[in-house]
């Protein structure tokens, strides 16, 4: 199940590595790629979110949907306690006191792993990110206008694993979040 708590903390995250404000492209795709990384290291998601295909490459779409400003807006310390949005398609971060120490939704594993992303991709720009994901994610297609879905398989699948093997995991995350969802709503 979405989480955009902890969808807000890991952008805060690399809105801090950033300096204080990022592009709505360059944040997209760090967490995407932590996302990413999650899936096929750890065999699980770390946001839960809907992975789709868009002209710039792969994209949660959920957690667009916040960035664009259709977040829950009734969520006390949702995308908007954390995030806020800056002219020119860039973010920044909302709480002035922001420290690593209260992503409370983060686990210890999870912010190693963004770490390494922002390692890797933090001294990027959204257009080297962008062709990036276009190279290196063999999960996206290009869907021209229109947006296409990308499934925990295609992702499985392009970190090495074989398809049946990504089937079955795949069906253990999803198994997962169902379990989540269930014992959320009692």
């Amino acid at each position: 199940m979405y989480n955009e708590r902890k969808a807000a903390q890991v952008a805060a995250y690399f809105v801090a590595q950033q300096g204080g404000t990022i592009p709505h492209l360059k944040l997209m795709k760090l967490m995407y790629l932590a996302e990413r990384l999650s899936l096929q290291e750890y065999g699980d998601s770390m946001l839960n979110d809907s992975l789709v295909s868009m002209r710039y490459g792969p994209v949660l779409s959920r957690t667009k949907d916040c960035m664009d400003g259709l977040g829950d807006r009734s969520l006390p310390d949702g995308w908007d306690g954390w995030i806020s949005d800056i002219a020119n398609y860039k973010v920044g971060l909302a709480k002035a006191d922001f420290s690593e120490e209260q992503l409370d939704e983060v686990s210890p594993s999870e912010l190693e792993l963004m770490d390494r992303v922002w390692d890797e991709h933090g001294g990027k720009d959204q257009w080297d990110l962008a062709e990036f994901t276009h190279q290196h994610c063999t999960e996206w297609k290009n869907p021209g206008a229109s947006t296409l879905s990308i499934t925990y398989d295609d992702v499985l699948i392009a970190g090495g694993l074989d398809e049946d093997s990504a089937a079955e995991l795949s069906a253990e995350i999803r198994d997962r979040q169902r379990a989540a969802k269930l014992l959320q709503q009692l």
